[in-house]
């Protein structure tokens, strides 16, 4: 086997999960935070109304209460797939020692 092949290989099983895990976790912080109805402009609109409206408070404290919010859909994520890198770890890890008994074999 071409050693550049076994660099591939090795690319592969491990960047493809990383990415993986990377690109599923920004989507679904997206998909979570639209369904939980905090979007970015919406963190906006809620700033500007506990500042301008309603309760009439200081910038950094409406900044600091609208944040919170908007952070919690973002923590709520966190904890729903937080055990994914793991089993993504065993997979990449199975696949590896696959790999390597592969090599051996030939």
């Amino acid at each position: 086997m071409d050693p550049f092949e076994i660099i591939k290989i090795f690319a592969l099983i491990f960047m493809i999960p990383f990415f993986g895990v990377v690109m599923l976790s920004k989507i679904s912080e997206l998909a979570l935070r639209i369904l939980s109805g905090i979007t970015f402009g919406e963190y906006r609109e809620l700033h500007e109304y506990l500042v301008e409206r309603k309760y009439k408070l200081s910038n950094s404290k409406a900044e600091q209460a609208a944040g919170r919010l908007y952070d919690f859909s973002g923590d709520l994520l966190t904890k729903l797939i937080g055990t994914l890198p793991r089993g993504i770890g065993v997979v990449s890890a199975l696949t590896l020692l696959w790999v390597l008994v592969e090599i051996a074999k030939n």
